[in-house]
């Protein structure tokens, strides 16, 4: 026995679990993720009190008060999605991280059986990713982070687009220094989420072509930058490249009986 244990987080664990997630993200994009947020242990309160089946699940790697690494997943579409990841650097070699991939994931699969595990590996870390491949894990997909700076264009420009779910997502970046909602052009239906960094997040890559979208974006806030995740390319050359996050996918079985070979 290790003395540590993992256990579904407490409300009270979220201050400590919002510190450990924003490690995990390099420092100079840290702001285009919801990890950024300073209030992001709000989200983590409300979603561990929430009911709601689509809400996110903490697990903590704990022994007696000290909360020593935290995973956050989500079911979807018969999936195990892990977020993300983080065990304090001390507590590595003894394979913490195993235990807590490990647990955390045979208790999500008890409450709801999933047959694949599917996780995101940002690039540049070969040795991580070797290391999640022989966990069983195949690259499923890249995605490319693009990002743009504000368009100062003329914000009364003419548009066809529509925004929808403002006024509530005031509300929730008020509480959690992120959010999200709508805009409905002629081309699409775009969910837009907006950035503890002062960016618009967007992933449809046929975003990038939609004035009326950057039309729609300038009127509420002309000052934010533009971030597009999807597109493996550069869509043209306004865009920068941020980083690409690599989608890994194992079945469950595999999965859990890879990590118990650590054991």
């Amino acid at each position: 026995m290790t003395g540590w244990s993992v256990e579904r987080a407490q409300v009270g664990d979220a201050p400590e679990i919002a510190r450990m997630l924003a490690r995990v993200v390099p420092e100079h994009f840290l702001d285009l993720t919801i990890w950024g947020s300073p209030l992001f242990y709000r989200y983590c309160q409300d979603s561990l009190r929430s009911e709601d089946p689509a809400a996110p699940r903490f697990y903590a790697l704990r022994s007696h008060e000290s909360v020593g690494g935290a995973v956050s997943l989500r079911h979807i579409e018969d999936q195990i999605v892990i977020d993300t990841t983080y065990v304090l650097p001390a507590l590595r070699a003894n394979y913490l991280s195993v235990q807590l991939l490990c647990e955390a994931s045979r208790c999500e699969y008890e409450s709801c059986p999933s047959e694949w595990v599917v996780w995101d590996v940002f690039s540049g870390r070969p040795r991580l990713e070797a290391w999640h491949r022989s966990l069983g894990g195949r690259e499923e997909f890249r995605r490319g982070w693009w990002l743009r700076g504000p368009d100062l264009s003329d914000v009364a420009s003419a548009s066809t687009a529509s925004v929808v779910g403002l006024a509530e997502a005031e509300g929730q970046h008020e509480r959690w220094g992120f959010s999200s909602f709508e805009v409905r052009t002629d081309s699409g239906i775009y969910h837009v989420g907006r950035l503890p960094g002062h960016a618009f997040r967007l992933t449809d890559p046929h975003a990038a072509d939609d004035g009326d979208l950057f039309a729609a974006l300038r009127k509420v806030d002309v000052s934010s930058r533009i971030l597009l995740i999807g597109p493996a390319e550069r869509p043209d050359p306004s865009w920068a490249e941020v980083t690409t996050l690599k989608r890994y996918r194992a079945p469950y079985a595999t999965f859990t009986a890879a990590l118990k070979q650590y054991f």
